[in-house]
């Protein structure tokens, strides 16, 4: 019944002992390393669950197992003898080893341990003694031999790798070696991959720079030809070609005259003698009275002329010293100016055209009583002159008109508030009940017309009011505003006329842009005197309607430093014109300037207004008067104006250009640079056009903005280096193709210019003093 029972337990564990040998790793032996002096021991590490060591087996040493099971259990020693195992109802699912006796090779190399024929063992569920293994029976037990240290390892589990253990060679007795089968070979567990290493961030590969495509080189079309300039003149008083008629008494007269003059500038002494000096002025006399045809002639002023004889000496000193030293501003001053050499050659061109001149009806002016030297001829029939025709004209527009008289109100009239034709009647105490007095600064003048002219004209048919304020009485200043707008709630008391004297006299910051923006809209005549350059104030008029606006100083009418907003007086009907070498006239403006509030549209309104429409009004006429305009335009106060682009010229040229600009860097934009008028510095005759800037550091630096130069630059180029030379000490642009494009055209070439690529560290923004080229 054992027997029968060995049997059965034998075929039961027979298929479980085949699958744990083909799930099982091949057995690697070993010898111990631990501790050679102990006694022998096995230590084995198995995967199965409960799994037994047959014949002196023990539990295995967790701490030197490549896998660690702690199912196992410490098994006791059992006989040799075949002890029937217990009846077990269920086998658990697991996997047995097999347990020969394998006999080892000898040492020192150890020999493969024989395999022998598996015999399964059965696996009771709790067992407290173990199922012996069966002896092989086919082959015969070996001789026992010392048993040496045996570590088995199966497989390493998935979740933790094994220790690495060499592998010890197999016994090479063939039938106790149990060689594993080859089919169904279970796949072996890949080993887990190393972590990676960790990798630094890649940095992003800068982009490419696309390389720039090649410029097409621009077209810098006509050279420029200072000499060859038109001359231009835009003249609304066109001159008939004959004069008028001339007696050959008349013309010999006029001959002495100048043969007299001649004479005397041949050799221009350092100092004229007293016969010299009355020569002169007997020869200018003559010449005088021809000029103005014997028709209201104006009186000869000898002392005006003699300082005139005074300039052309031939002392070695400069135009504008000698004017200095006469208290009197010249107004066509040249750098370096040699008046003697001046006077001569316009003497020897008078003479040289004087038979031409003369036939056709024309005599010389002299110009003496503007102090220049240029040759111009007039009229010897008066009723020819459209100049004096024009003035006559003129002054029937005035607020205060009268008519026939070519005359312009002289130094005197202005200063004493006079006018030809009326009669003039203090009546300020009349007003002593509104708070003011002489005291103050305030006078208020009646005036009743007297001359037929005034008698028979609308302005005649009642006395006219003209209230005056000086404003340098502080009193009189305060008080003036408040007198004003009394007179404007009692109706029965009109003012038709302001005049304010003395502005900005003793405080050059003195404002006025609250008291002539607050003056009623009955006045219709406004006189102001400047004393200070600053004409700012203006700009309050610039919604006002004025029938006559008079502009005066008796600070050098003809200082180069005037300048005036056109914008302003877009409500102003007329300005009157009293020109005056020293003492009152009305002011010369040669600039225009802007104010912070302007924008283009305001400036081409007034551009229009001085170019076109209003260009026949002398004060819109610069210092040249008729066909002339104002030949200096001030921008400073409008940042965003950086060019003369948008604006209406009117094929006007100019001598002088001041923009703002907040860096050392001016930058010009290359794209439009054919339509920012650069072109309009383009200048005939000495003088040379001269670009200034209004800026809190130097500008000594020109940035060309822009990848390539528009077609017929040349001109408009060659208006701004010129204008800007003494300025662009460096030149910057933004590639090579431009630079030579640039150093190539004319500009560059006749002023010495070279442009560079502007370095990386470059700012447009300004602060580059100090760039580096490395």
């Amino acid at each position: 019944m054992i027997k029968a029972k060995k049997a059965k337990l034998l075929l039961n564990i027979i298929p479980f002992a085949a699958v744990a040998a083909i799930s099982a790793t091949t057995a690697i032996i070993v010898y111990s390393s631990v501790n050679k002096n102990e006694s022998n021991k096995a230590y084995i590490a198995s995967r199965a669950i409960n799994s037994n060591l047959i014949a002196d087996a023990i539990n295995t040493n967790l701490n030197n197992s490549s896998n660690k099971d702690n199912n196992l259990e410490k098994l006791e020693k059992v006989k040799e003898t075949v002890v029937e195992a217990e009846p077990v109802e269920k086998t658990p699912e697991a996997e047995p080893a097999p347990a020969p006796e394998p006999e080892p090779t000898p040492e020192p190399e150890p020999a493969p341990v024989p395999e022998p024929t598996p015999t399964p063992t059965p696996e009771p569920e709790p067992a407290p003694q173990p199922a012996p293994a069966p002896k092989p029976e086919p082959i015969p037990e070996p001789e026992p031999e010392p048993k040496k240290p045996i570590i088995i390892a199966d497989k390493p589990v998935e979740e933790k790798p094994a220790v690495e253990i060499p592998p010890v060679e197999k016994v090479e007795e063939p039938p106790l070696v149990l060689e594993p089968k080859e089919e169904p070979k279970p796949q072996p567990q890949p080993e887990p991959a190393p972590a990676p290493e960790p990798q630094p961030e890649p940095k992003p590969a800068p982009e490419p720079v696309p390389e720039p495509k090649p410029v097409p080189k621009a077209t810098e079309g006509a050279a420029v030809k200072i000499e060859s300039l038109p001359d231009l003149d835009f003249a609304k008083l066109k001159s008939p070609k004959n004069g008028g008629s001339i007696s050959e008494a008349e013309k010999a007269v006029i001959k002495n005259s100048l043969n007299t003059l001649k004479a005397l500038s041949v050799n221009i002494p350092a100092q004229w003698t007293a016969e010299q000096r009355e020569q002169l002025h007997n020869a200018y006399e003559k010449l005088y009275k021809y000029e103005f045809g014997g028709e209201d002639v104006p009186p000869y002023n000898k002392e005006w002329v003699d300082n005139y004889f005074t300039l052309i000496q031939n002392d070695g000193k400069t135009m504008e010293k000698k004017l200095k030293a006469l208290g009197l501003v010249g107004p066509r001053i040249v750098p370096n100016q040699n008046p003697a050499l001046d006077f001569k050659n316009a003497i020897e061109l008078f003479s040289k055209e004087l038979d031409e001149r003369l036939a056709n009806g024309w005599v010389p002016h002299v110009g003496f009583e503007t102090y220049s030297f240029g040759v111009s001829w007039a009229y010897a029939d008066p009723s020819k002159n459209v100049v004096r025709n024009h003035a006559i004209e003129s002054n029937k527009k005035r607020y205060f008109g009268y008519d026939k008289s070519p005359h312009r109100r002289e130094d005197n009239d202005i200063k004493n508030n006079n006018y030809p034709g009326w009669v003039k009647t203090d009546v300020t105490s009349n007003y002593s009940d509104l708070g003011v007095s002489k005291s103050d600064g305030i006078e208020v003048l009646q005036y009743n017309p007297e001359s037929e002219y005034a008698r028979t004209t609308e302005a005649g048919k009642s006395p006219r009011f003209v209230a005056v304020l000086d404003a340098a009485n502080p009193s009189g200043y305060s008080k003036f505003l408040n007198f004003i707008k009394e007179l404007g709630r009692t109706p029965f008391r009109k003012l038709d006329g302001i005049v304010i004297k003395n502005m900005g006299k003793y405080d050059r910051t003195q404002k006025f842009d609250h008291i002539l923006s607050q003056i009623p809209d009955t006045v219709k005549k406004l006189t102001l005197i400047f004393e200070a350059r600053d004409t700012s104030s203006l700009r309050a008029l610039k919604d006002k309607h004025i029938e006559e606006l008079e502009i005066y100083t008796s600070n050098g009418a003809l200082d180069k430093e005037w300048a005036i907003n056109p914008y302003a007086l877009r409500g102003v009907k007329f300005v009157s014109f009293d020109y005056a070498q020293q003492g009152y006239g009305t002011i010369v403006f040669n600039k225009l300037k802007f104010d912070a509030e302007d924008n283009l549209s305001t400036i081409n309104e007034a551009f229009r207004m001085v170019f076109d429409t209003r260009s026949g009004e002398r004060i819109f006429q610069g210092a040249f008067g008729d066909g002339s305009w104002p030949t200096k335009l001030d921008f400073s106060n409008v940042p965003a104006i950086r060019s003369l682009k948008g604006m209406f010229l009117n094929n006007r040229v100019f001598k002088e250009l001041t923009l703002y600009n907040s860096t050392n860097v001016f930058e010009v934009d290359l794209a439009t640079l054919t339509s920012q008028q650069w072109s309009a510095l383009l200048i005939k005759g000495p003088e040379r056009p001269k670009l200034y800037f209004s800026s809190p550091t130097l500008v000594n630096t020109l940035y060309f903005k822009g990848d390539s130069v528009p077609d017929n630059f040349g001109r408009d180029l060659y208006g701004l280096i010129e204008s800007g030379n003494y300025h662009f000490q460096t030149i910057y642009v933004d590639n090579q193709a431009v630079a030579d494009t640039l150093n190539s055209s004319q500009a560059f070439r006749t002023f010495n210019k070279h442009a560079v690529v502007k370095p990386a560290n470059f700012n447009a923004n300004g602060g580059n003093s100090e760039i580096s080229f490395d």
